[in-house]
């Protein structure tokens, strides 16, 4: 038969016992401590939030959780979600859940939800729960509005689209690049310029490709832009002949922190030989002009004088800027300007060639000089009317010669009708005819 407990023996398990109570009452009110944390927080918080025990039940919702499923808490706890949701979702829901317990590792997903009136994205996280032993006793879900975030990354993806549709579609050579001068992205353009694919473009340095040097160019209009914070331009011509248009602008960040530079490149070869081309007619027209008697003009459409050659000083006495912006009738006597002018008129409105049409005008000191005027009317590439191009020729000269013969014809003429019948002809046999 077993002994008795002594009563020091009692009183010793008494208070064991006593103290194991007291610990179980302090844990249980640091767990109740916790619960109600817990519970305030997820009340009070905005974020839509759910916990679930390791079997999949509801044991804690926010508000924002309920009014985002349309039900009340009661409603909620308690209940798994093939319970509050269609099975295909649910079972979705759960292979998900399933999966944390498994790992012990978050899962993170975004879901597109279609609603009555609109369409929303929203980014569901799934951590597991540990107990203070380190042994997964439930799921806390996290659900965020991100549509927003989603729309505004659509159109940034929409913009950046457009942006590469706009810059591949340009003749010209457009490259970006940071501060090392490693591209960061090229158009189509470049790509092309050196036979490579934007991704094997990328990350390479743009003297390497370009130049084929191991440093940026002395003449760099991005280096030069970067360092100075403004936009530079050049013109070059490289060993094969060819002519370029360089430009260089700075790439700035939020901060206003300067954090690349943008290259664009034209060829501009053929636009250098069409100016090389006109210089040398332009100058061959004006040799021309300076070398003629004759006075070269142009008029626009409405008679206005558009060019005068330098000649126009011999002619009439004028230098030519005193001459742009007048028309031919500013330099006629009234009378002869009425008369001319309405044949200009006429000639105008059919746009057809006119030659020699003769036209009294005024020297600059006011005597008289007869012009004889030629033009041909000017198109643009359109076939649109533009003005006349011609010459004036100074016929005074002439004219004195043709009224001083008329004179002279008039006054033999005269004499002989005074002679009569007094005077006869002879043959050379003295005969009279």
């Amino acid at each position: 038969m077993a002994n008795k407990p002594t009563y020091e023996e009692l009183e010793k398990q008494i208070k064991e016992l006593h103290n194991e109570a007291l610990l179980v009452r302090d844990k249980n009110k640091k767990i109740q401590e916790k619960l109600n944390l817990s519970k305030t927080i997820f009340s009070v918080t905005p974020d839509l939030l759910a916990l679930k025990d390791r079997y999949f039940v509801y044991q804690a919702v926010t508000p924002a959780f309920c009014k985002f499923l349309g039900k009340t808490e009661e409603s909620i706890i308690g209940k798994t979600d093939f319970d509050l949701f269609p099975r295909f979702e649910a079972e979705i829901y759960r292979r998900d859940d399933q999966k944390v317990i498994k790992t012990g590792k978050p899962q993170v997903q975004d879901e597109e939800v279609t609603g009555e009136d609109e369409k929303k994205w929203l980014r569901v996280s799934k951590t597991p729960v540990f107990s203070e032993k380190g042994a997964i006793i439930g799921v806390l879900c996290s659900v965020v509005d991100i549509t927003n975030r989603k729309l505004a990354e659509e159109y940034l993806a929409r913009a950046e689209h457009e942006k590469e549709t706009i810059l591949d579609s340009l003749l010209e050579i457009v490259v970006y690049m940071d501060l090392e001068m490693r591209i960061l992205w090229a158009n189509i353009a470049a790509c092309k310029s050196v036979n490579l694919t934007r991704d094997e473009l990328i990350g390479r340095h743009c003297f390497e490709l370009w130049a084929d040097s191991s440093e940026p160019c002395s003449d760099c209009v991005v280096v030069k832009a970067i360092k100075t914070g403004q936009a530079q331009e050049i013109e070059k011509t490289t060993p094969d002949g060819r002519s370029w248009f360089n430009i260089g602008c700075p790439v700035r960040d939020e901060k206003n922190t300067i954090i690349g530079g943008i290259e664009v490149v034209l060829e501009i070869t053929e636009r250098k030989n069409t100016e090389i081309a006109l210089k040398k007619s332009e100058e061959r027209f004006r040799n021309l002009t300076e070398i003629t008697s004759d006075w070269i003009w142009e008029v626009d459409k409405n008679g206005f004088y558009t060019y005068v050659s330098p000649k126009i000083q011999d002619i009439l006495g004028y230098e030519p800027e005193e001459i742009i912006g007048k028309t031919p009738f500013d330099l006629m006597p009234p009378a002869e300007a009425n008369r001319v002018s309405k044949i200009f008129n006429s000639i105008v409105a059919s746009q057809k060639t006119f030659d020699c049409l003769e036209n009294l005008n005024l020297h600059k000191n006011g005597h008289p000089v007869v012009l004889e005027t030629s033009g041909i009317p000017t198109f643009d590439v359109d076939g649109a009317f533009l003005g006349y191009r011609g010459i004036d020729r100074d016929i005074t000269e002439r004219k004195q010669v043709e009224v001083a013969l008329r004179e002279s014809e008039g006054k033999l003429n005269a004499m002989l009708q005074s002679i009569g019948d007094h005077m006869s002809m002879m043959d050379k046999d003295l005969n009279i005819i």
